[in-house]
């Protein structure tokens, strides 16, 4: 019996190193065919993906942009090259895996460099009229075929690339205005397909590892395998634990730090360090110099009362935790803007005993806001005392008004709320009639010449009142310009305009009779003849 049950044993046990070995076999084969399944569609996908980005960045350069464009160094001084260089640096700053962006132009069957994406102080700027001397014959397929084409992995003398081309068509009449390209460093390129397929061979290594694991155990005694997996397991947890907290807790810009009601502690009971890096040097204190004060000695006297209030209010369970912004002393009398959050930390902490303080340095912030209120106050006065009224208004014939200074009350007799989006009135409806259309077609003129407007014109107060007023204005544009908005200033000047009446006046009538001197019944006669 005994026998027979070893040979039994024996037998089953053939059977399954049999089996192992098929299994083992079988997804070798398996992961090998999908690592490489896995890079081939992977270099396809990325294929695809590239050439759409290049067409969607293509798209958005205006095919009249190019026209004017005649890939020479005439290009240099005109707006059209300038606004697309500018996008192409963008483009490659916002992209990190792409190094350059073109466009070639094909000219008397040579490639040219018409726009490039790097700076004039570069080595490698390429200026407009500049032969591509190193072009090969996939380099012209866009251009022939008018097809987009993804290079194979070539040198040229700026390195080594995967180039991605597509043409750049005007429709009307089926002609390749350029070709846009896009150069990816070899390195990067092959860095997607590479993770992918090395995830998929990790993969299969990870399967074949768990089926020769399962053989071992099968071999080995179960529970004593299991027994010792389960210990070598947990250290190694226990120990990465432990590895990441320390990486954390001494790389982060945050401060921690583990209080004791008022007091901060130097390490836990087990030994734990309490106070990190951070924390010391926000408070520009050692932690054993932390630790020897109460943190309400280090606060500054204005924020004290409002933290021991909510921290009177932490301790007593009515609230889980505070933050707010306070000023901490440092040893040298500067004060330290920072945001503290304190929360309740159940860790050998009966009774709430200890509790977690975290704080981040934001006296750049606050600097920064300090300096934005002082701004914001000095533009304010300077816009409150300037005489007449500023605005920023919509290009509508309502001038719909966004913005107005404190002025607009003295000048129109209406509240700056009243003109806002034309909330009670519109500017237009306080113009004089007299003066709508001209001053429509006026803005009209000076803002298709991109100049400025400058007007005097009478308008109608809210009391009724009518008064001269000097309007001098100008449009915002955006990049591709259009007129977004007009802003300028309007001022008073009608005292100036009843002087020139009553000069006008002196000037036209006799002192004593208050009749038409002689010299203006000439001037309105010969008016009468003409």
């Amino acid at each position: 019996m005994d026998s027979l049950e070893k040979k039994g044993m024996n037998s089953s046990l053939l059977n399954n190193r049999k089996l192992f070995y098929a299994l083992l076999i079988l997804v070798f084969i398996i992961g090998s065919f999908l690592t490489w399944k896995t890079q081939t569609n992977a270099i396809e996908t990325q294929k695809q993906e590239t050439i759409m980005l290049a067409k969607s960045a293509s798209s958005l350069i205006p095919k009249s942009y190019l026209l004017t464009l005649t890939a020479s160094e005439l290009d240099l001084e005109k707006e059209e090259y300038k606004t697309i260089k500018q996008n192409l640096i963008r483009f490659v700053e916002n992209n990190e895996l792409i190094h350059f962006a073109y466009i070639f132009m094909l000219k008397d069957d040579d490639i040219y460099f018409a726009v490039d994406s790097e700076p004039e102080n570069s080595s490698d700027y390429s200026p407009p009229g500049e032969i591509y001397y190193e072009a090969e014959e996939w380099n012209y397929i866009p251009f022939i075929q008018k097809i987009p084409t993804v290079s194979e992995p070539f040198e040229d003398s700026w390195g080594k690339w995967v180039s991605v081309l597509v043409p750049i068509t005007d429709y009307e009449n089926n002609e390749i205005l350029g070709v846009f390209g896009l150069d990816y460093p070899v390195s990067t390129w092959y860095m997607n397909t590479l993770r992918n397929t090395i995830q998929v061979g990790i993969m299969t290594l990870c399967v074949l590892a768990i089926i020769i694991v399962l053989q071992m155990i099968i071999s080995m005694n179960f529970e004593l395998k299991k027994e010792k997996q389960l210990i070598f397991e947990t250290d190694n947890r226990l120990r990465d634990s432990m590895a990441l907290y320390k990486a954390v807790f001494d790389q982060t810009t945050i401060g921690i730090a583990i209080a004791d009601n008022f007091k901060y502690l130097v390490e836990t009971q087990t030994g734990i360090p309490s106070i990190n890096p951070a924390f010391e040097k926000i408070l520009g204190r050692p932690k054993e110099q932390i630790a020897d004060v109460t943190w309400s000695e280090i606060t500054n006297p204005n924020d004290l009362g409002v933290d021991l209030e909510y921290f009177k209010q932490f301790k007593a369970g009515i609230i889980e935790g505070y933050e707010m912004d306070k000023r901490y002393i440092r040893p040298d009398g500067k004060e330290v803007w920072v945001h503290m959050i304190i929360s309740p930390l159940h860790f050998e902490n009966p009774h709430n005993k200890y509790h977690l303080c975290i704080i981040e340095d934001i006296t750049s912030r606050k600097i920064i806001e300090k300096n934005l209120k002082e701004s914001e106050n000095s533009k304010s006065i300077l816009l409150d005392n300037l005489p007449g009224m500023i605005y920023r208004c919509k290009f509508d014939k309502d001038w719909t008004m966004l913005f107005t200074s404190q002025g607009c009350k003295e000048l129109t007799g209406y509240d700056s709320d009243s003109l806002i989006n034309n909330s009670e009135v519109s500017y237009n409806n306080i113009i004089a009639p007299k003066y709508r259309q001209y001053i429509w077609d006026k803005w009209i003129t000076v803002l298709n010449k991109k100049q400025k407007f400058i007007y005097e014109y009478e308008i109608i107060t809210a009391d009724g009142q009518t008064k001269w007023v000097y309007e001098q204005g100008q449009g915002i544009y955006d990049e591709f310009d259009n007129v977004v908005e007009l802003e300028g200033l309007i001022i008073d000047i009608s005292d100036r305009k009843n002087s020139e009446d009553r000069i006008r006046y002196v000037n036209e009538h006799d002192a004593l009779s208050g009749l038409y001197n002689q010299k203006s019944l000439v001037e309105h006669f010969n008016n009468d003849i003409e």
